[in-house]
């Protein structure tokens, strides 16, 4: 059987390595203590994100908006407590978190 034409054979690459440094601030770090800071950063990227997302549905019967009163942090991912005028609202306000956030 061949390969279709534009297909490629794999290429393997041996012996090759490149020095990296990692750096914040201006300050030389480890690669643990670099990732844990991008991904930090992403998180509360995430986070600020969401709440603004909660925070953004406006009760049509009473014209308050939905608040984010705790942001529960886990690795297996965010938790947001969610305050509000009436149960309508903090229940649309869950469903607003419960789609992921347009980029």
């Amino acid at each position: 059987m061949s390969a279709p034409p534009c297909w490629r054979s794999p290429v393997t690459l041996n012996k090759m390595s490149t020095a990296v440094t990692y750096a914040l601030e201006g300050r030389a770090v480890t690669s643990d203590e670099f990732f844990d800071v991008i991904a930090g950063g992403g998180r509360q990227l995430a986070i600020q994100q969401m709440t603004a997302k909660i925070e953004g549905v406006i009760c049509t019967q009473h014209g308050e908006g939905a608040v984010v009163t705790e942001v529960d942090q886990s690795p297996e991912g965010l938790g947001f407590t969610i305050s509000g005028c009436c149960d309508e609202l903090i229940d649309r306000a869950h469903s607003a978190a419960a789609y992921p956030v347009d980029t």
